[in-house]
C-alpha cells in the first residue's frame, strides 16, 4: 500500500511538473522520503514601462516544506514611464493560496533600493510596493527600474 501511495504521489507531481512549464528533468525528478522538488522558469513581463522588458525567473518548490524560491539568474530591467512596478507571467503553481507581502530589493532610478512584493491570491501578478509605506506608485517615473541579478523572494505556499 505504502508503495502505491509513493508511485500515485510521484505521478501527480510529475503531472504537476508537466502543467507548471517545468523542464523535463524536473519532471524525473529523484523522491526521497515520498517528497520531492519541483523546479521551473518562466519568462516574465514587467509593466510600468513604455515597452515592459522581458527575463527569465526561475523556481523551485521544496516538497517538503511546501516553501517556494524564485530568483533571477541576470537582471530585467528597462527604463521608467510610471510610478508603478508589477511582474506577470508567473505560472499559478507558485503562487501562495493567500494574499501575501514578501520584502524583496527592486531597482529604481538605478539604486538598488527595499521594497515589498504583493500577491494577489489568484491574480497571477506580483505588484511591487515601492518609497514611504511601500505604495504601488511608490517608483520614479523615469531612470532605469527593474528586478537586479540576483533578486529572490522566499515565501509559503500554503
Amino acid at each position: 500500500m505504502l508503495r502505491l501511495k509513493t508511485h500515485l504521489l510521484a505521478l501527480a507531481v510529475a503531472v504537476l511538473a508537466v502543467f507548471a512549464g517545468a523542464p523535463q528533468s524536473a519532471q524525473a525528478q529523484a523522491f526521497t522520503g515520498g517528497l520531492a522538488n519541483i523546479r521551473g522558469n518562466t519568462t516574465v513581463t514587467l509593466t510600468g514601462y513604455a515597452s515592459g522588458p522581458t527575463g527569465t525567473l526561475q523556481w523551485r518548490i521544496e516538497g517538503a516544506s511546501g516553501r517556494v524560491t524564485i530568483w533571477a539568474p541576470a537582471a530585467i530591467t528597462g527604463t521608467s514611464n510610471a510610478t508603478s512596478l508589477t511582474i506577470t507571467g508567473l505560472p499559478y503553481t507558485v503562487f501562495p493560496q493567500t494574499a501575501l507581502v514578501v520584502p524583496c530589493f527592486v531597482t529604481d532610478n538605478a539604486l538598488q533600493v527595499s521594497a515589498s512584493c504583493n500577491f494577489a491570491s489568484g491574480s497571477g501578478t506580483i505588484t511591487v510596493g515601492m518609497g514611504a509605506g511601500f505604495l504601488a506608485t511608490g517608483f520614479t517615473n523615469t531612470g532605469t527600474k527593474g528586478l537586479p541579478a540576483g533578486f529572490t523572494l522566499s515565501y509559503p505556499l500554503y
